[in-house]
């Protein structure tokens, strides 16, 4: 199988899905993002005059890697305002998980 094929192939296995526990809330799924999932978050994090694209727009990075067990999206754009509202300490865990998945933070020495 050429590499061409191979990147082709990958589009069809989907993201890589995480579970992350937080108190008080049932298991929470968290999916690795497309490219241009990821495109669209950081474009908002640039718009948001933010230099650290990391620490803009948590509610879209959650609105867009939070899924069901199966991989699914949960939340759409009409969900933002109420995700802008949610406690820290639910953000930052799933935000963090969000990240790693794209392949940015975590324990990697090479991510940053």
């Amino acid at each position: 199988m050429s590499i061409r094929e191979a990147f082709k192939a990958a589009v069809s296995l989907g993201g890589k899905v995480e579970k992350v526990e937080l108190p008080g809330l049932p298991p929470v799924f968290v999916r690795a993002m497309t490219g241009a999932e990821f495109d669209e978050y950081e474009a908002a994090c640039v718009a948001a005059g933010d230099k650290k694209a990391s620490k803009a727009n948590r509610h879209m990075l959650l609105r867009i890697a939070v899924c069901d067990a199966d991989g699914k999206p949960v939340f759409d754009p009409t969900d933002e305002d109420f995700l802008k509202s949610l406690p820290a300490a639910v953000v930052n865990p799933l935000a963090k998980k969000a990240m790693e998945l794209a392949g940015l933070g975590g324990d990697d020495p090479g991510n940053g």
